[in-house]
Parts: structure tokens; C-alpha cells; sequence
């Protein structure tokens, strides 16, 4: 293992950008090359961040400037790229949703298979000392059995009009408490039986909320709650809560992500959580993702989400997707 991991940034977009202020200066790395498909883009950003700029992912691999590569692209393409790279014997972490089809998670897993080095799913809430203390707490002994957890997540109408058409609520919002779900049950998701409202009066022709019952192996259940129907006026861009109950005690989850900043422009909120920018970087549990997953390249410790996590989170989603379409319970793919 070299003394610094070479990182390399796979998609500049919104999370790609933070991905490469993070691994511009994470510890025990450096960041070596950033690549996207728009040119004028991956030149920027590898001035900005030191890097080498590529336009090409098959370049990328090519030159060898890297040990390990962070795939940031949408969902709907980014299996190949992914393939690619573990094909090359270089570490992976991958954004989520992992896959955005059933055929596309088949070649994912049938890619990676055998593969050396540490692949991981980019699953936030695993790097959340948040939820983090709560899972500890649930798996404690005198927590008892679990009875029920219900989660919810919802966001503004923007959100939808922003993203609508590129992903869908499901992916964009509840792959993250689908994951949630199986790691404080600590139990695979074995059947869904989902419902979905886009009423006469709904702006766009996608889902306005998603209301999803899981049943795990172990026989706790979930119920998970997704909207993006807020009301574009709140400040707040995000309110998300979970509640674990079991037979000896309850373990609750509320929001506290986002500070609250009013003046003359009105109420705006600032992420105080997740990748909030103090002093031109990019800390929280973003930060927290990659540098786990970089302790564990270097052989300490284990990374935050297992790319397992990952394609165990989309399988479910696909069983949500199939119950929405038949209005019936759905059995999760193994």
C-alpha cells in the first residue's frame, strides 16, 4: 500500500464537487485526478483542487494515477463506469442508489465479484453519529426486541422540480432509510407492501409521497414515509425523523441537520450535518464517509457502508416499485 492513497473523482456534479474538495485534502490521501464528461468542467475543477483533469473514465483507468475512485454519476449510468474500476483492481466507493434497475444491480454484483480492493456504497446515514449512537443503542441488550421503527423524510416541492425526471423520490430520498432499516433491525428486508398519492392538483407526473410497509427477516417491520410536498416557503429544505421501539426501550431520531438564519433575505437554512463548508472545506458526515473508507484501504477498520449495503437498499426500492405497479405485497430479490 503506497504511503498516500491516490483518489480519483468520477462525476462533478453536486456530490462530485464535494467529493473532490474532501479528497483534496483528507488524511492518509491526495487527490490525483477528477474526470467528468463535460471537459470545461473536469479543468476547472482540477485547477481548483490540484489534480489532473480527464474527460474519459477508460482514460482515467488507463493512466494509472490512481488507487481508489469515488463514482459520483446518476444512478442511471454509473455501473459501468464502476465495473470498470473494480475491474482495474482499484478500490470503489460508488454513490447511491447503487443501480437503478434490476438488471443494472445483476451486472454491478456479477462485476465486482472477485474482485481485490474495498468497495463501499456512498449510504450517508452510516456515517451519521446520529444514527450511529441510535443503532448502538438498539443492538444494545436491554433494548429488548424491536416492536416497530417508523421513519420519514420529506423535502420541498423545489426538490421534485428539480430532480424530477433525472431520479425519482424513492431513489433520491428513500434509499437512505431503506438502508436505515435493515441496519437497526439488523435483518435483511424480506417483503414491502407500498402506496403512493399524486393528486389531480400535483404539479409534475411523478409520485408526491410514497408510504412503504418492510418486513424483515427477523419479523421486525418499518413503516417509511417519502414526500417531496412541502411547501416551497418553509426555510428548512429537509424533515427527517425515525423512531425504534422495542420491548425495553425507544430510540428516536429527530431533525437537527440545519441551522436556522433570518435577515433581510427572508429565513434560510444552512446544512450543519452533512457537507457543511467551514473555511473552504467540506466537513461532516460526508467528510466522515471517505475518510472511513480510506482507513479501511490502508487496513484500519471497516468502511461506513459495504457496496453489499448498497445493493441490498436497491433491491428493496425494486420491490417497492413493484408493489406500487401491482398494488400488491412484494417479495425483496435475494
Amino acid at each position: 500500500m503506497p504511503e498516500r492513497i491516490r483518489l480519483a473523482v468520477l462525476g462533478l456534479g453536486f456530490m462530485g464537487q464535494r467529493y473532490a474538495t474532501i479528497a483534496a485534502d483528507v488524511a492518509g490521501a491526495e487527490l490525483t485526478a477528477v474526470c467528468d464528461a463535460d471537459e470545461q468542467l473536469a479543468q476547472q475543477t482540477a485547477q481548483r483542487c490540484g489534480a489532473a483533469a480527464y474527460s474519459d473514465v477508460r482514460q482515467l483507468l488507463d493512466a494509472d494515477v490512481a488507487d481508489a475512485v469515488i463514482v459520483a454519476l446518476p444512478e442511471s449510468v454509473q455501473v459501468a463506469p464502476a465495473v470498470a474500476t473494480a475491474g482495474a483492481g482499484l478500490h470503489l466507493l460508488l454513490e447511491k442508489p447503487v443501480a437503478s434497475t434490476a438488471a443494472d444491480l445483476d451486472q454491478l454484483a456479477a462485476g465486482l465479484a472477485g474482485t481485490p480492493g474495498v468497495h463501499a456504497s456512498a449510504h450517508l446515514l452510516r456515517a451519521d453519529p446520529r444514527y450511529a449512537a441510535a443503532t448502538d443503542a438498539v443492538h444494545a441488550d436491554d433494548f429488548g426486541s424491536i416492536v416497530h421503527i417508523t421513519t420519514v423524510r420529506r423535502s420541498r416541492l423545489q426538490t421534485a422540480h428539480r430532480v424530477a425526471g433525472r431520479t425519482s423520490l424513492l431513489y433520491y430520498l428513500g434509499v437512505h432509510d431503506l438502508d436505515a432499516v435493515a441496519w437497526f433491525a439488523d435483518s435483511p428486508v424480506r417483503s414491502v407492501h407500498a402506496v403512493s398519492t399524486r393528486p389531480a392538483d400535483w404539479p409534475l407526473d411523478v409520485d408526491a409521497t410514497i408510504l412503504a410497509l418492510l418486513e424483515c427477516a427477523n419479523g421486525a417491520v418499518a413503516q417509511v414515509e417519502l414526500t417531496w410536498a412541502l411547501a416551497d416557503g418553509r426555510p428548512h429544505g429537509l424533515q427527517a425523523s425515525t423512531v425504534v421501539v422495542g420491548t425495553g426501550g425507544t430510540v428516536e431520531i429527530r431533525g437537527g441537520d440545519e441551522v436556522l438564519v433570518a435577515g433581510g433575505r427572508g429565513q434560510q437554512a444552512a446544512d450543519a450535518l452533512h457537507w457543511p463548508e467551514v473555511g473552504g472545506r467540506v466537513l461532516g458526515t460526508l467528510r466522515y464517509q471517505v475518510e472511513q473508507w480510506v482507513a479501511a484501504i490502508a487496513g484500519r477498520g471497516r468502511v461506513a457502508a459495504t457496496i453489499e449495503d448498497g445493493m441490498a437498499a436497491a433491491r428493496v426500492a425494486f420491490a417497492i416499485e413493484e408493489s406500487l405497479r401491482t398494488g400488491q405485497r412484494a417479495q425483496v430479490a435475494r
